[in-house]
């Protein structure tokens, strides 16, 4: 049994189209089948959410509405994910204990603070676990002052940005990413049909400009 905890920026590739998406499915898919804790902060139920509608909101007019109901989607399957009847996170609460530790990472280096909420978030989690005799948590994150300050603080840490194969990182290969969530479209999915479209309107000018000089 491991444990892991995502900052904001690690959940969001498991629902949002982009370098570290594999690795980050993968590895949500065999903490499901391995009974392995996925914790992430109270703050990542805003952050994830920011990032997910950003996202579609860079989308092309053409496209908006197919954009948005993905959106919707993609967010609901992230509560669904965060329910604490049977969700596949652990939601550390802002606890005032939370917001304490935090303050002091401030105190003692320039970490931004929505950063130090993560990181004393971890560094909870990582007590509780040491306590009750569990292993402490990966720390996971594609931020790398986050990760650096991680690091500081003895947690081992993992970017998924850096693995192209999720089998770098030695996770177990007891699942597969299958019923992972839908990812949001990037413009390269659009390719094809922007190029049809590109080469319909020159055509149809092109006729039209024939029919206008004809009548001259």
């Amino acid at each position: 049994m491991a444990s892991y905890f995502f900052d904001s920026c690690a959940i969001a590739k498991r629902y949002v189209r982009e370098r570290g998406t594999t690795y980050m499915q993968q590895l949500c898919a065999v903490a499901a089948t391995g009974n392995d804790d996925l914790y992430i902060s109270q703050l990542a139920l805003v952050e994830v959410i920011r990032v997910i509608s950003a996202k579609a909101r860079k989308q092309q007019y053409r496209h908006r509405r197919r954009r948005f109901a993905a959106r919707d989607g993609l967010i609901a399957q992230f509560e669904a994910h965060c329910d604490p009847s049977g969700g596949d996170y652990d939601v550390l609460e802002m606890m005032p204990e939370v917001v304490a530790r935090a303050g002091n990472l401030c105190k003692t280096s320039s970490i931004k603070s929505l950063d130090a909420v993560q990181l004393a978030s971890a560094l909870i989690v990582r007590d509780f676990a040491l306590t009750g005799g569990d292993p402490a948590p990966v720390f996971v994150t594609a931020d790398g002052d986050l990760l650096a300050y991680a690091q500081a603080q003895g947690f081992t840490v993992w970017n998924p940005e850096h693995f192209t194969d999720p089998s770098e990182a030695n996770l177990p290969s007891r699942a597969s990413t299958s019923g992972s969530p839908d990812i949001l479209p990037t413009w390269r999915d659009f390719r094809f049909p922007a190029a049809c479209w590109i080469a319909r309107t020159v055509c149809s000018l092109s006729l039209s400009l024939r029919v206008r000089l004809a009548y001259r």
